[in-house]
């Protein structure tokens, strides 16, 4: 149905006395309480009514502004009326302003949403990390209390007396629970919307301080557009009251009276069968484990066929969900087929029907449906599950960059090793019209045909015994590989002009992979770039970085233990010094503001090539060049602009260097709390991986120089904020953690980068486990499965670019941070 654009008083209707029995104000003496309200005249109840229930019961009422982030709201509540999410305005809402209804959540908010359409909204696209809430179809007038006790239904009146239905009876258009909640995770049940609790009316989760009530109860609906009552008079009784309460609960929110929200287990309805014999199915991957296949692509798109052969594909024990379930933290596009192929029944005689709403990148909401079979092969140890989906985008929002889904399917077949636990080979036949989301109306979609095929290679258990072997392996394959790379004028192939730069870097990588720093290779290099005159930021870091590496003395390079004092000595000849000088000098100037560089001198920053100059301008004060603090502390700055904005809190769970673990099974310490988990941006705020670990390890420099040199810059006051930036980096990382690509970056480029800026933030910032993931495992078993054979990485950045990048990260490159 079409919304109803109409409005009653610019979407709002209050009334200062009203006829339907509620009770009177709060005391003058107690501060009144703030409410914002978005209602309009929906397609389905036809009213309004939630802020004239919100008036009635205490509350001073404004409209909440489309165009204001709920952060900077002065309000205890938001209440988003009945269908509200059929408003035309809505959805451009929710894209913008979104972290702004988390921000007002965990400063001690509450925010309600009232019923919506599942066909429209199957799932709040508000919901902060860790709250699923899927709705179903389903309507009903029986509505059980499932939290006797709950401020939220006190004085509600029964069906009869000490029974857990209430009395509601069929509400204006519609029943009393319109479009039920069929699924969630992290919310506590108050009502539930059948007797078999497998629907659920109101549910409530703790954000923070403050709290979100979801619920499919459509009480607000009170007036028509002409005036005209809703409901009768057991409905309207139950508003009232409801409204009522609401009044005390978010009283209690706002006073940090109110009591911890416990969770409700979420329900089940999987229809397993009752087999003698049946076995669970389950994948028997660790968090750090990981299995690797080899995959097998064909794609017929838009008429064009493209087969891609064997590559490796890797899928690590954190990407698993109740063992069952394969879902990546930032899931793009091409993770389809892989979702599909790697879902497993909860027995391996057993059936189960799917419904769910996924958030893939680049095709925003997807809903999928269908069911998946499992069966016992004769062989007694292998279970053959097959599975057929139907699937298809939900949001309506035209955004620039994503994709919508029309009438896809998928069919799968899947052999499960019972007894190791793991998928053994899976095969997905994938068809669905693809379309851009801004293409002009009536565009026809490309109908794309995909069929993948996964053989498993091997399992890789957390440090198994020959680990260490294969990485050591890899690396002098590697490095051997560079080596005969370099062409016949003492240099290497420029990466996108940046000849000097390019040649530096990788001069830096053969001598962390241990070439002598007398070999012919070395000496011949380093004469050629002290003839150059390097012009651009990244190749004046580059440089600086690579002499740095070429003469630091042999027992320093070795490594030293972390807070163990360095005295730094690199003897560089005088006429190669003044060079130096010179390019660090160009390098620390080459600024639009103190910390903040971009490809040349002044112009757009940006945060990539910010973090080379903190790498140069480190490298620089090793060979005896001193740097402002100015500059140090400019580069705290700079990324307390390119931070994400309004980053929910939550907490990280982080082992750093020298430290134990004392259970391996445990994997990791106690959570650390995290005031905003927020990652960096490249020019603006939008987080994604490479720059999240620029940031962190860019701010470990910048924190360290700052310490060496007692600046009274480093205040108490910034110290701190560095040390929260930081850890809201890791925080941000561990909720999306992925090393098969960067974090929130829809490209497969960059992917190598991103591992060596992890890398170097790991190393700099002392951390060895994030959230119990061990990412150097992580992500030398990722470069180990990649690997050519004969000894380069190709990713799309060019094959030496990206060797080096490999290389640095299996070497552990980074030299750590030691002494004050």
């Amino acid at each position: 149905m079409a919304p109803v654009l109409a409005t009653v008083a610019g979407s709002l209707v209050v009334a200062a006395a009203l006829a339907i029995g509620a009770p009177s104000s709060a005391p003058a003496a107690e501060k009144p309480l703030q409410a914002l309200v978005w209602e309009f005249l929906d397609p389905h109840g036809r009213g309004v009514g939630a802020a004239e229930a919100l008036t009635a019961a205490g509350f001073n009422v404004r409209e909440l502004s489309h165009q204001t982030s709920a952060s900077s709201a002065r309000a205890d509540l938001i209440v988003l009326g009945s269908f509200v999410s059929e408003h035309p305005d809505y959805d451009k809402y929710m894209a913008t302003r979104v972290k702004g209804l988390w921000h007002f959540l965990r400063r001690g908010g509450v925010v309600l949403q009232m019923c919506q359409a599942d066909q429209t909204e199957p799932t709040p696209p508000f919901l902060p990390e860790g709250l699923v809430a899927v709705r179903g179809d389903t309507d009903s007038d029986r509505v059980y209390v499932e939290s006797e006790g709950h401020a939220l239904v006190a004085g509600l009146k029964r069906a009869a007396e000490g029974s857990p239905r209430l009395k509601l009876k069929k509400h204006g258009r519609g029943k009393a629970s319109w479009e039920s909640y069929e699924w969630h995770e992290g919310f506590h049940v108050v009502l539930s919307a059948s007797q078999a609790r497998d629907r659920f009316a109101l549910l409530e989760a703790e954000v923070g301080k403050g709290r979100l009530l979801l619920s499919s109860l459509h009480l607000d609906t009170l007036t028509d557009a002409n005036g005209k009552p809703i409901g009768g008079t057991t409905s309207r009784a139950a508003s009232t009251r409801l409204f009522a309460n609401l009044a005390t609960y978010v009283r209690g929110v706002r006073d940090g009276t109110a009591p911890a929200v416990t969770p409700t287990a979420p329900h089940t309805t999987d229809p397993v069968l009752d087999v003698a014999g049946a076995q669970p199915v389950g994948w028997r991957l660790a968090t750090s484990d990981v299995a690797v296949f080899e995959r097998e692509k064909v794609t017929l798109h838009g008429g064009s066929r493209r087969k891609s052969g064997a590559r490796p594909f890797t899928l690590h024990g954190h990407e698993l969900t109740d063992g069952r379930q394969y879902f990546p933290a930032s899931p793009l596009r091409r993770d389809l087929a892989a979702i599909f192929a790697f879902r497993l029944p909860p027995s391996d005689v057993a059936t189960e029907d799917v419904d769910v709403t996924r958030e893939i990148r680049k095709l925003v909401p997807l809903h999928i449906e269908g069911r998946v079979r499992s069966e016992r092969v004769a062989d007694g140890k292998t279970a053959l599950v097959t599975a057929s989906y139907a699937f298809a985008s939900t949001r309506k929002a035209r955004e620039e960059h994503a994709y919508k889904i029309v009438d896809g399917t998928a069919e799968v077949r899947t052999l499960f090793d019972r007894d190791e636990g793991v998928v053994r080979s899976a095969r997905v036949d994938l068809r669905y019209g693809l379309i851009k989301m801004t293409a002009p109306r009536g565009t026809a979609p490309t109908v794309v045909e995909e069929h993948f095929e996964w053989t498993i290679k091997e399992i890789q258990r957390h440090r198994y015994a020959r680990f260490q072997k294969d990485v050591d392996a890899a690396i002098v394959s590697g490095a051997t590989w560079l080596r005969k790379k370099r062409t016949g004028e003492g240099r290497w192939k420029a990466h996108k002009k940046y000849d000097v730069g390019t040649t530096a870097f990788v001069l830096l990588t053969l001598l962390k992979c241990d070439t002598p720093r007398d070999d012919p290779l070395v000496t011949e290099t380093l004469d050629w770039i002290f003839q150059q005159n390097p012009q651009k930021n990244y190749e004046r870091a580059a440089c600086l970085m690579a002499i740095d590496a070429a003469y630091t003395p042999e027992h320093e390079a070795s490594g030293a233990r972390p807070g163990e004092a360095r005295k730094v000595v690199r003897d560089v000849p005088p006429k190669r010094l003044e060079w130096c000088k010179v390019v660090a000098s160009e390098l620390e100037t080459a600024i639009a503001a103190p910390g903040s560089w971009g490809y040349g001198s002044g112009g757009t920053v940006d945060s990539s090539n910010t973090q080379y100059a903190v790498l140069g301008l480190r490298s620089a004060v090793h060979l005896g060049i001193p740097v402002t603090d100015v500059t140090w502390l400019g580069v705290t700055q700079h990324f307390e602009k390119k931070r994400e904005q309004d980053g929910a809190s939550g907490s990280v769970a982080l082992v750093l260097a020298g430290q134990a673990i004392p259970d391996e099974s445990k994997t990791t310490r106690d959570a650390i709390p995290v005031r905003e988990v927020a990652g960096f941006g490249y020019r603006n705020n939008t987080a994604y991986g490479s720059m999240t670990c620029a940031g962190i390890g860019s701010l470990a420099i910048a924190r360290h120089h700052l310490r060496r040199v007692d600046s009274p810059k480093l205040t108490a006051k910034v110290d701190t904020h560095i040390d929260s930036m930081m850890l809201g980096g890791w925080a941000w990382l561990d909720r999306y953690w992925s090393v098969d690509r960067s974090p929130e970056k829809s490209a497969d480029d960059w992917h190598l980068y991103y591992l060596y800026s992890l890398e170097r933030a790991g190393i700099l910032a002392g951390v060895k486990r994030v959230g119990g993931k061990d990412w150097y495992f992580d992500g030398a078993t990722e470069l180990l499965a990649r690997q050519k054979p004969e000894g380069r990485w190709s990713e799309g950045q060019g094959e030496i670019i990206d060797t080096c990048f490999a290389l640095l990260f299996l070497q552990r490159a980074t030299t750590p941070l030691t002494g004050r």
